[in-house]
């Protein structure tokens, strides 16, 4: 878990922030894709989102080929979280790491495809509706969960309701607690208001 999280702190975020744009005297709320999106170009931010899901996609294959036995999927679900855990709190910026959406995306649909699959054409649709890409995102994750647990699939080394508890809330709890505390770790206090705007639109 240690290595998966070290992994996911060098995010292509991490790594354009840290290098690329380091001269440039940019300050980035953050080193996901749209705080990247914000400060450059949609070319930069697209190359982001990219190779951010090709890392977690091509993560979660890893380890699937390396644990196949459902005796160690314990080691498989570790991984996953240490290395999502590592993208949104990484320790060189101070724990101002991305949303986590894209290395979340990679590492499900490495195990979970067709739950994700469905789930990504909802947050499609949702986004071309209400243009707002974090209620879409926001509105899936239920979504998915559910497909998950019901879907008649092969998840290989896990039964649907593992998934669910060591795969799916673990990352839904993560994602939404970085909605509602964007900075750091500090349970700063918040309005009611603000809380539910946090939660849906991941903003004030």
């Amino acid at each position: 878990m240690v290595v998966s999280y070290l992994l996911g702190t060098l995010s292509t975020g991490y790594l354009l922030t840290r290098f690329a744009f380091n001269n440039q005297n940019i300050d980035f709320r953050h080193i996901g894709a749209s705080a990247i999106l914000e400060k450059t170009n949609i070319k930069t931010a697209s190359f982001v989102i990219l190779v951010d899901f090709i890392k977690g996609l091509a993560y979660g294959l890893l380890l699937l080929s390396l644990f196949p036995s459902p005796e160690i999927k314990n080691i498989f679900h570790y991984c996953v979280i240490g290395m999502i855990i590592g993208h949104v709190f990484p320790f060189q910026r101070r724990n101002k790491g991305g949303r986590g959406v894209i290395i979340s995306a990679g590492l499900l649909y490495s195990i979970i495809p067709l739950p994700m699959l469905i789930g990504s054409v909802f947050i499609i649709g949702i986004k071309l509706l209400f243009k707002d890409s974090a209620l879409a995102v926001f509105l899936s994750m239920p979504i998915i969960t559910i497909l998950t647990y019901f879907l008649p699939i092969n998840y290989q080394i896990y039964k649907p309701n593992e998934l669910v508890l060591f795969i799916c809330l673990p990352i839904m709890i993560i994602l939404i607690y970085k909605r509602i505390f964007p900075k750091d770790f500090s349970l700063n206090p918040v309005t009611k208001q603000n809380l539910i705007y946090r939660i849906l639109y991941d903003r004030d």
